[in-house]
């Protein structure tokens, strides 16, 4: 996760992530050089999987925008965040965006598989959220059984990496959109396509270049 991302392309009907060099301690993530002169849609998405709205976010746009990254027209960058952590009666936000960077370090191939899986059973707010046991069940009965992953899930291997990437993000005042009653700051899902991101009221549809 060179890019504090995970990079996915396609082409001929298929997806792929991108592999990169694992960063340093203490080196800052370097952006993804994307050449925003050709004709592919540059999507960047800032999510968190505590987040319902990234939940709703993923299953009205997620599969059709995957079929333009398939096809060749997008890219498609993920970040991971935790930034609900306040939401949940455990710090769940951070538990599962560790598991979010365990899978993009151990088993990239299985991220969206792993992605879809706990959006399909994100716990209600207010509550202590999933466990870590439970992350890791509900990845195996989705499928999805790494051991190197269960490890770095069990021992939290990237939690202090999950607060230095939100922390960074949510002051880049790159990320941030102004609400309705005027307040700026940084909430999931952030979308930014080709440079501009989304305001809230633009159609997504338009931003992401998805027909109708």
């Amino acid at each position: 996760m060179e890019s504090g991302s995970i990079v996915v392309t396609g082409a001929d009907g298929a997806v792929r992530v991108e592999l990169s060099s694992a960063l340093r301690a203490g080196e800052d993530p370097t952006v993804t050089a994307w050449d925003l002169d050709d004709d592919r849609t540059h999507v960047q998405t800032f999510i968190d999987w505590a987040c319902p709205a990234c939940e709703a976010f993923e299953a009205q746009y997620g599969e059709a925008l995957l079929r333009r990254v398939a096809a060749g027209e997008a890219t498609l960058e993920i970040f991971p965040v935790a930034i609900l952590d306040h939401q949940y009666t455990t710090d769940y936000s951070t538990r599962a965006a560790n598991a979010a960077a365990c899978f993009a370090d151990r088993a990239p191939e299985r991220f969206l598989s792993a992605q879809a899986a706990m959006f399909a059973h994100q716990p209600e707010e207010g509550g202590p959220g999933l466990s870590t046991d439970e992350i890791i069940e509900v990845l195996h009965n989705e499928g999805i059984q790494e051991d190197s992953v269960d490890s770095c899930i069990r021992a939290s291997t990237f939690a202090d990496w999950v607060a230095e990437q939100t922390a960074r993000i949510t002051a880049d005042p790159r990320a941030q959109t102004t609400s309705p009653n005027g307040t700026k700051g940084f909430s999931t899902p952030t979308i930014v396509a080709d440079g501009a991101t989304w305001d809230r009221t633009t159609p997504l549809n338009e931003l992401l270049g998805l027909s109708d």
